[in-house]
């Protein structure tokens, strides 16, 4: 090898950038849903539950549905979230997105059958909404912080998403703590306050995540 070309090649390999080791995303799903379940009984011993809630889930669909949509939200988010931050598993955050989506659509329409059937329950004001959003993001942002963690170690393609839909789950994490000890019934509340709140707490702590995965990183 002459000495032109040895040189030539430690120029260039001085300008590569080292390779970021990217955690196992089985491994790192299992830690976040495991936190993120800690979380929520933990908010849910902190918030208390509602004492007709054993016969609530039973008799009232509007409620049923909104709790098991969340569900949904929280777990495809979350894994969505996580799958778009490691190349390769793009399909598995597609079908997860998928998942998330359907956990926003299935109170939606449970609520506007609610709607068209009959009397509705009487909605509390517009403050009550505010301070239920307020509280599921409040109570998805621990959750939040882990997952967009593994995020910012990871290489998503779109970031954006990747962390749009990471804070969108662990916002349905901390709303399923808020829908359980909520007193109102109002189908307004349900369905913008707490079956809605990933969507809006998503979109604010995902856009300041996201801000923030866009700045140069040191490797």
């Amino acid at each position: 090898m002459s000495r032109e070309l040895s040189q030539r090649i430690e120029e260039l390999a001085a300008g590569l950038t080292p390779v970021r080791r990217i955690p196992r995303l089985r491994a790192a799903a299992a830690r976040v849903l495991l936190f993120a379940a800690l979380a929520m009984a933990l908010g849910s011993a902190l918030l208390g539950v509602r004492a007709d809630l054993a016969d609530l889930i039973g008799r009232d669909p509007g409620f049923t549905a909104t709790l098991a949509g969340l569900g949904l939200v929280g777990v495809g988010g979350v894994l969505a979230g996580l799958a778009a931050a490691v190349p390769g598993r793009e399909l598995l955050a597609r079908v997860a997105l998928g998942i998330g989506f359907a956990g926003v659509l299935v109170p939606g329409g449970v609520t506007l059958l609610l709607l068209a059937s009959g009397p509705v329950p009487a909605e509390p004001a517009l403050g009550e909404d505010a301070a239920c959003l307020v509280s599921s993001s409040l109570m998805g942002l621990p959750v939040a912080l882990v997952a967009l963690a593994f995020v910012a170690r990871g290489a998503a393609q779109r970031p954006w998403l990747a962390a749009w839909a990471a804070a969108s789950g662990a916002v349905a994490v901390g709303a399923i703590a808020v829908h359980l000890g909520c007193p109102h019934d109002g189908l307004r509340h349900v369905l913008l306050a707490h079956a809605l709140a990933p969507v809006s707490g998503g979109l604010l702590l995902g856009a300041l995540a996201t801000a923030t995965l866009r700045r140069p990183r040191a490797v």
